[in-house]
């Protein structure tokens, strides 16, 4: 007796459609009803749209998650090297973004230390290395090519141990420099020359 068919729009974009369907009585999808339902329709549009938008963002999240354990697995199997992200920002403070869990055992610190403050592995470096390292650095950055040099770093009392670092300087929208790398422990190389 009485049936309405409606679509569910937003930003004239049809989303669904609603069908409404009476066969009790005749004529009861009034003027002041479908305006009521297109109120109603129109908040429908956008509680589909925040769902889809929820649904999209979760499967982001659960990507990166995924992308994250990859990495920490990854990094993880890498024998006497550590992976690092650090940012340089533009008024030469550091901050580490990422920091491999195998600094564990080659710097024999945490990687929650080093996210925290970054002198937890720059105050490793001896002292005579870090003019070079400086000089390393600054090149890097104003010809934005990769960065490699060897130093000496204190791990323990009664450890030093050469490394590798290698990373490469890029360059951020915000006038920062993140320098994605890898620090090699070349110890028995070292020894062995």
């Amino acid at each position: 007796k009485s049936i309405l068919a409606m679509p569910i729009t937003l930003k004239k974009s049809i989303r669904g459609v609603m069908f409404l369907r009476n066969d009790l009585v005749a004529d009861v999808f009034s003027e002041q009803r479908i305006e009521l339902l297109k109120i109603l329709l129109a908040q429908a549009a956008i509680s589909l749209d925040n769902a889809s938008l929820f649904q999209k963002q979760l499967m982001v999240e659960h990507e990166l998650r995924t992308s994250q354990e990859k990495l920490r697995l990854l990094t993880t199997n890498l024998p006497s090297a550590m992976i690092y992200q650090v940012i340089m920002c533009s008024d030469g403070t550091r901050k580490f973004t990422y920091v491999s869990d195998n600094v564990r055992e080659i710097n024999k610190v945490t990687p929650e230390s080093v996210l925290a403050d970054p002198n937890v592995l720059y105050s490793q470096i001896l002292p005579e290395f870090v003019p070079s390292l400086i000089e390393a650095e600054n090149s890097a950055i104003e010809s934005m090519s990769k960065f490699c040099t060897e130093v000496q770093l204190r791990v323990s009392e009664n450890d030093i141990r050469w490394f590798r670092l290698s990373s490469t300087p890029n360059l951020l929208p915000d006038g920062n420099v993140a320098w994605d790398g890898v620090e090699y422990d070349i110890t028995d190389i070292k020894n062995s020359e």
